[in-house]
């Protein structure tokens, strides 16, 4: 992996004291190359930021952009931070409910259903908050 992609990847991702506000400028860098950038395959670039799901600070900025993204491979990571130690923010939480409400892939609903039962006035408050977001559509 000599590419830099791979290289930045490895100098923010792989490095464990990577700062947080360094780590924020990567993900913005990514997110700016993703809507304007030319010549990194889109998936070479998605599994890049799907890594920063592993952040707990960037987690909920990660989800929000692969849900505007529309990138749907990440569903089981997704749907796995849900109660793990470090997630458990409400914003973080939102996020998730919110990713797993958009996506249309079949193995969303049992995710979603699974969460119903369990925060049922979590996923209705993603779900206010979704309408919101497309004017009630």
């Amino acid at each position: 992996k000599g590419t830099a992609l791979a290289r930045l990847e490895h100098f923010y991702l792989d490095d464990p004291r990577a700062s947080s506000g360094n780590l924020r400028h990567f993900m913005a860098a990514l997110r700016v190359y993703h809507d304007f950038g030319r010549g990194i395959p889109k998936d070479d670039l998605m599994k890049v930021y799907r890594r920063l799901l592993e952040k707990p600070e960037l987690a909920a900025t990660a989800i929000t952009d692969l849900r505007r993204w529309r990138d749907w491979q990440a569903l089981d990571h997704v749907a796995s931070l849900f109660g793990r130690p470090g997630y458990g923010e409400a914003v973080i939480e939102r996020q998730i409910i919110a990713y797993l409400l958009a996506c249309p892939l079949p193995a969303a609903q049992p995710k979603v259903a699974r969460l119903r039962r369990l925060v049922p006035d979590r996923v209705q408050e993603a779900e206010r908050l979704q309408s919101s977001e497309t004017g009630g559509q």
